[in-house]
């Protein structure tokens, strides 16, 4: 048995209200590193084809 998986776009936009804001706190602007990168760490894991990866 075996699984695709097709990704039609990527990043996935995000809303404005939390792509756009501007962290105020050092956690906030860690999430917002983390949401910002999270497209990228996707990608590399299909890619990977669940593999270890960099991140």
């Amino acid at each position: 048995m075996s699984a695709v998986l097709r990704m039609t776009s990527f990043p996935v936009p995000l809303s404005g209200k939390i792509r756009d804001r501007k962290p105020t706190t050092l956690d906030q602007l860690k999430q917002n590193i983390l949401v910002k990168s999270m497209p990228r760490r996707l990608q590399a894991v299909i890619q990977a084809k669940g593999a270890a990866t960099k991140y």
